[in-house]
């Protein structure tokens, strides 16, 4: 519909849900008197050693019907952000249109416009923006209509726009807190929990006292070991990673040819730990029993070239 007389038409929109392609749009709601239309999220990723910084984009189209244009006529578009219910010019992001980055405000040619324009919103500012849009015809010969119609042909004058930008973690980052966070609660279970259990150490102290010919003297257990090796028959090789996660391996007496082993175990029934006594080839017991000790318990083991006598304290296992 054409008008006989000429006006300067500013109008002040707030794009609603019909002004967006319905694939852009994620859901409308109302908010003191203004239709909220919520865009797609901006989801920003940051560079994290060699995984690149990811800057997202939201997009959105703006149907417009101009009747009686001339390629040549322009139009200012002005593009408002809303902060406790005022209105300034948004400074703070980046507007592309029609492809190319634009200033606030910028002005397009009707021949631009076409049947609309595509917006696109860069943002790195986290947080929930709402904003809306000022359209002036700035042509010489004013136009009689300038229609902008929402999805139904309706006009809309009371919409705005919702958009949420998140800056988020990059994929290599949450996969590296994830893989250390579990690393650090199954460090915690194991040290806590587990190595006790599967690996248990000679927390219940105690000590052996020793005869070998005229040599006598006092082996203490080792708490944070989880075997004793006595004499040098057997061939004994732990690395760095073994003490750590299962415990060290005591030695004693490496100047005898003895093969005799004591390690602690958990009683499944008493719930305790308790120690046993083993002997290898080459050695061998003459007196007392292997498997479990108990306070005062003698031992008497030889080789072919020499005895040792050991006689077990340890007030925690009588």
């Amino acid at each position: 519909m054409k008008k006989s007389i000429a006006i300067i038409i500013s109008i002040t929109i707030v794009l609603g849900a019909g002004f967006l392609v319905a694939s852009k749009i994620v859901k409308t709601q109302q908010d003191s008197g203004f239709t909220v239309v919520e865009l797609n999220d901006i989801n920003n990723t940051d560079k994290f050693l060699w995984s690149k910084a990811y800057i997202d984009t939201s997009w959105f189209d703006i149907p417009i019907k101009l009747e009686n244009s001339k390629k040549n006529d322009r139009f200012r578009f002005s593009i408002y952000e809303y902060n406790n219910q005022e209105a300034s010019l948004a400074q703070e992001s980046t507007f592309i249109v029609q492809g190319n980055i634009v200033e606030n405000p910028f002005t397009l040619k009707v021949s631009d416009i076409g049947d609309g324009i595509e917006v696109g919103v860069v943002s790195d500012r986290g947080g929930t923006y709402r904003y809306s849009f000022q359209i002036e015809d700035l042509s010489a010969t004013k136009y009689d209509v300038i229609s902008y119609v929402n999805s139904n042909g309706e006009l809309t004058d009371s919409h705005m726009l919702e958009l949420k930008v998140n800056n988020q973690n990059s994929s290599l980052k949450n996969f590296l807190l994830i893989f250390l966070t579990m690393l650090l609660v199954f460090l915690g279970v194991w040290f806590g929990f587990l190595k006790k259990r599967i690996f248990p150490s000679f927390s219940e102290g105690g000590q052996f006292r020793y005869q070998i010919g005229d040599t006598s003297g006092f082996i203490n257990f080792d708490s944070n070991s989880r075997r004793l090796i006595i004499g040098s028959g057997l061939d004994v090789k732990q690395n760095v990673f073994q003490k750590l996660f299962c415990g060290p391996i005591q030695e004693e007496l490496l100047n005898t040819k003895h093969s005799i082993e004591i390690h602690p175990e958990m009683d499944s029934e008493l719930g305790v730990c308790v120690y046993s006594i083993f002997c290898i080839p080459r050695s061998k017991m003459v007196e007392g029993r292997a498997g479990n000790m108990k306070n005062k318990n003698n031992y008497k083991i030889e080789t072919s070239q020499e005895v040792i006598e050991l006689k077990y304290i340890n007030l925690s296992h009588v």
